[in-house]
């Protein structure tokens, strides 16, 4: 804050205080660096700030995607933003019922089909157990370990009870490992969850960055269709899904 309240004094001195404003060409950032200290940092500051103002896109880049924690959660949010636009393409009615919650024991949208029938969405499904007062597969399975994490729920779970659920698995990785074997693995134990007590028909899919996975492929197992899928092909899949077509391989 010192440093910042330094520089606008420097603006109230001359020549600074009649200087005209404008926007520095390449070649004035180019010959203020060559200036050496403190004018080098100046014109890196210049050159940021011009880019800035140009694209938020970029402000946004810089600000958050040095933050490890951030970049995965915001990838999560992406694909629910896709997810939801793929949804209302193919012609869904979709009402939010509340606020996006890691903790929420009830859905966070509300979607009707353009044939009438009614969906659940969930926004991290780990409350989708409490909510239809069914006892969790993974707390079951796990309750002989003291200190293990009891949450556990797809990231996100478009669910029409009892009948067909569309699970969605998001693996922000560069590493190709992660996101094949890592999501492959937990898209098939949610699937696998979600086959055993909320629904019987299931298609569970691990979608990770355009830049690791080239377009979506699916296997046919016990549990339902499992696989991994970029997020540009979320829009065929959820068409796909929505309006039950490909019959014989989203139906046991």
């Amino acid at each position: 804050m010192d440093q910042l309240l330094s520089v606008l004094k420097l603006l109230e001195l001359e020549p600074l205080s009649s200087a005209s404003p404008g926007v520095p060409t390449r070649a004035d950032l180019i010959a203020l660096k060559r200036e050496g200290s403190p004018w080098g940092g100046v014109a890196t500051v210049a050159q940021i700030l011009m880019e800035a103002d140009n694209s938020i896109d970029y402000l946004v880049y810089q600000v958050l995607m040095p933050d490890d924690q951030m970049r995965w959660r915001l990838f999560h949010l992406a694909i629910l933003g896709v997810l939801l636009s793929s949804l209302r393409e193919v012609g869904c009615q979709i009402t939010s019922l509340r606020p996006l919650s890691p903790k929420s024991s009830g859905p966070n949208y509300e979607v009707v089909s353009p044939r009438g029938e009614l969906y659940l969405l969930w926004f991290e499904a780990s409350g989708v157990w409490s909510h239809f007062g069914k006892s969790s597969p993974f707390i079951e399975a796990t309750r002989g370990i003291g200190h293990a994490r009891r949450s556990n729920g797809a990231d996100l779970l478009l669910l029409m009870p009892d009948r067909r659920a569309l699970v969605l698995e998001c693996k922000y990785s560069w590493n190709q490992d992660v996101v094949a074997r890592d999501g492959y693995y937990q898209a098939m134990a949610y699937g696998a969850e979600v086959r055993s007590r909320l629904a019987d028909n299931v298609v569970s899919a691990a979608v990770g960055p355009e830049s690791v996975v080239s377009v979506g492929s699916f296997s046919d197992l016990s549990i339902g269709r499992v696989g991994t899928i970029p997020p540009s092909g979320l829009s065929s899949l959820v068409d796909d899904f929505v309006n039950d077509q490909a019959i014989g391989i989203l139906r046991n």
